[in-house]
């Protein structure tokens, strides 16, 4: 696992398709969000793929991370993916969450991979800054 590589998207909503096809909605183009007042509360999602997988069956964990307790995870989603061809990528999709804002500060997205022989990392997958508008 050490040639992967992760990019995310954050964005509001990532809707499935009937035929295997995503749409990402309201997709943030600058790693920024702005909301209204503080405190208050944004509906976040992400798209991730991960490429360099070796081939079989893993298991995931993305899990969402404020600044304000950076080691303790807001949110945690499980999911699992069969790699057929690890030069293609996998994808990730969790969200959407309501994450609540008591200050500006990055929402950090970390993976946790675990492949078919039991081996775990955990990667940073981005990060969102969240302030008031």
């Amino acid at each position: 696992m050490v040639d992967m590589q992760i990019d995310t998207i954050f964005c509001d909503q990532v809707r499935n398709e009937i035929n295997s096809k995503h749409i990402l909605v309201g997709v943030y183009p600058a790693d920024y969000i702005s909301v209204p007042v503080l405190p208050g509360s944004v509906y976040l999602s992400t798209y991730t793929r991960v490429r360099g997988l070796p081939y079989g069956p893993h298991q995931f964990q993305v899990r969402f991370h404020n600044s304000t307790d950076p080691l303790t995870p807001t949110a945690v989603f499980d999911t699992s993916a069969d790699v057929t061809q690890s030069e293609l990528p996998t994808t990730l999709v969790a969200g959407p969450i309501a994450l609540i804002v008591e200050t500006p500060g990055f929402v950090t997205v970390r993976i946790q991979i675990i492949d078919p022989f039991g081996f775990s990392a955990v990667f940073d997958a981005g990060r969102v800054f969240i302030a008031k508008a």
